[in-house]
């Protein structure tokens, strides 16, 4: 079905607006209300017993992801970690945290979305 990995269409359009941006906004606002709520095929009763945090690991346990489309990008990031009381000569002598497998959302889409929606 269209809506995979969730159960209904109701949950899908509710999960799809959430992960659409990293920041919300109001035009995302009006979005959640014009596409997600007053869609067709959106009903209330899909939410009894709703839990955000299982329908997210749907997300975690789909691939590829549902929102890849939406810019999100999947990457390789390393972290240096900064230690107390310790001075490195250059960032690479630091520790690293490598995070493999993560998405994320464009920084520069995100500086861009709130200048547009930011009031004249």
């Amino acid at each position: 079905s269209w809506f995979a990995p969730f159960i209904n269409p109701s949950i899908c359009q509710l999960m799809h607006w959430f992960y659409s941006t990293t920041t919300k906004t109001l035009s995302d606002l009006n979005c959640l209300v014009n596409e997600v709520i007053l869609a067709p095929d959106f009903a209330a009763v899909d939410f009894k017993d709703f839990d955000a945090n299982h329908e997210a690991k749907h997300l975690d346990s789909d691939s590829p992801p549902v929102f890849a489309a939406d810019g999100w990008i999947r990457d390789h990031v390393t972290l240096y970690l900064p230690q107390t009381g310790v001075c490195h000569a250059s960032e690479e002598e630091a520790p690293t945290l490598d995070i493999p497998d993560i998405w994320h959302g464009s920084l520069l889409d995100i500086v861009r979305l709130a200048f547009e929606d930011a009031p004249s």
